[in-house]
């Protein structure tokens, strides 16, 4: 999926959508696409991409394909690919991944390994 504004996220191009009034705790496990709008306490693991947007956040642990970072990760983010945070994007905690970008206004606090280094 290409990186875009978040205007242009459609509900459609996503195999699953956590409302922004919604809570949930436990494991989610979807085989495409996450869009996180609400908050989410636990696990999530997609083989696609995960977008948490501005007004969603994170608790616990993520493992996809591809992260974008809109809202709030408090834990742990394990991605194969791209682990991106957007300027209002938050993340505290450990970063797993191949390729990080940090776009400026956005904030990490934790540790980072990468791939090949």
């Amino acid at each position: 999926m290409p990186r875009f504004l978040e205007r242009h996220l459609e509900f459609s191009q996503f195999h699953m959508v956590l409302g922004e009034d919604a809570e949930f705790e436990g494991k989610i496990e979807v085989p495409e696409a996450l869009w996180i709008r609400g908050r989410v306490k636990g696990e999530v693991a997609s083989s696609g991409e995960v977008v948490i947007s501005e007004e969603g956040a994170l608790e616990g642990e993520v493992e996809a394909r591809a992260v974008q970072v809109r809202g709030t990760v408090q834990g742990k983010v394990s991605c194969g690919g791209l682990v991106e945070l957007f300027p209002s994007g938050k993340v505290g905690g450990e970063i797993d991944t191949k390729e990080l970008v940090i776009q400026r206004g956005a904030r990490f606090s934790g540790e980072c390994r990468m791939e090949g280094v």
